[in-house]
């Protein structure tokens, strides 16, 4: 299991005393580090370095170390896809297995 908390990326610019409000309508979640797609069967890592905070039962190393393991090997490009589109491309993904990133190298865009 991994801790989930938005406190450090939405939080992290927002007054004390807003996230004291927000904090018992949002608390940190536990979520499974790998999920299965039940449809399929697939297993597919559940973590990502904006939310996920730490493995559950693990010191600060250990769960670093591991996190930053699954951080690395998300991001290798046989993993990736980018999509230049065009005019009637549709694009399909499972999001329960996909990171999203957007790339901001299209300023300025053009027509």
């Amino acid at each position: 299991m991994a801790e989930h908390d938005w406190i450090n990326s939405f939080g992290a610019g927002m007054d004390k005393d807003v996230v004291a409000q927000l904090r018992p309508s949002f608390p940190a979640v536990q979520h499974p580090v790998v999920r299965v797609i039940p449809e399929t069967g697939r297993r597919v890592l559940f973590v990502n370095t904006i939310f996920t905070q730490r493995i559950v039962g693990l010191d600060e190393a250990e769960s670093n170390q591991i996190l930053t393991t699954l951080y690395r090997h998300m991001m290798r490009p046989e993993f990736q896809v980018r999509l230049r589109w065009q005019p009637n491309t549709i694009a399909m993904w499972d999001n329960r297995a996909c990171q999203h990133y957007a790339a901001s190298d299209y300023f300025p865009s053009v027509a």
